[in-house]
């Protein structure tokens, strides 16, 4: 009779634990995207400064190397 009894509580503490995790879990799915989606904005903001800053350095580099080929 004991036993069913406790047998009966720790099913119920493992039903409301289970319930519990996945509210939790869903929480931390829902941030963990949310995170993810800035990361890859931020991710594509700085790989765009980094194609235009890497042009604008390059372009008047080579112009110049080939203005020296054509001078000499």
């Amino acid at each position: 009779m004991l036993v069913n009894c406790l047998n009966s509580i720790d099913g119920s503490y493992r039903a409301e634990l289970r319930d519990l995790f996945a509210a939790h879990f869903g929480r931390f799915e829902e941030k963990l995207e949310r995170r993810l989606a800035d990361l890859r904005v931020e991710l594509h903001s700085t790989t765009t400064d980094i194609l235009k800053w890497s042009l604008g350095l390059w372009v008047p580099v080579t112009l110049a190397v080939i203005g020296l080929y054509f001078k000499a």
